[in-house]
């Protein structure tokens, strides 16, 4: 192929190598080794950064492997380009999160990906793209932060326990992200 002009190690040849190592199931060290290699070609070998499409496909690699290390290395590769992550891939990063149904991962997702949607260039809204899988991703972080959102009821300067469970994380994230929903 080089030959003939054409790049051996572009990003789509590295992220459809990965792919199929993690589709594998494959843990021997030399493989191991060889994803790590490959990786590091693709993060540190080449001048631009995967499109998103690609960078998606790495990140439901990384989810399938288990490998949430690398899947949070990938996420960050467009940062380090200056360049705006898309609701294609925050969709993506709140699904892969959600399907594992692991609350403490679940809540590391929402802790690092919600805020950084509003500081995108544009922002990244939590339109019908991206709310039901980040929706899916509060519940699994918080069963009854809906429930509470929903059944709140403002009590002036009484402190009550539905107030008190009303100020938790993931019911004032919830109620924020409902209430860009309804201006957009």
């Amino acid at each position: 192929m080089h030959e003939r002009g054409m790049p051996i190690m572009d990003h789509e040849m590295l992220v459809t190598m990965i792919e199929a190592i993690a589709a594998s199931g494959a843990q021997a060290e030399k493989i191991r080794s060889i994803q790590s290699n490959l990786e590091m070609v693709m993060l540190q070998g080449t001048q631009s950064s995967p499109t998103e499409a690609q960078l998606v496909r790495l990140l439901k690699a990384y989810a399938t492997q288990g490998n949430w290390e690398q899947f949070w290395e990938t996420w960050s590769v467009p940062a380090r380009y200056s360049q705006r992550r898309g609701p294609m891939m925050y969709r993506e990063v709140f699904a892969l999160s959600s399907q594992t149904r692991n609350k403490a991962r679940c809540i590391e997702t929402l802790r690092k990906c919600v805020q950084e949607m509003r500081l995108e260039q544009p922002p990244v809204l939590p339109d019908n793209t991206v709310w039901p899988n980040l929706k899916a991703c509060i519940w699994t972080a918080d069963p009854d932060a809906e429930h509470i959102s929903e059944h709140m009821v403002s009590r002036g300067g009484q402190s009550t326990e539905s107030h008190k469970a009303a100020n938790t994380e993931f019911v004032r994230m919830l109620k924020e992200l409902e209430a860009i929903r309804r201006s957009i």
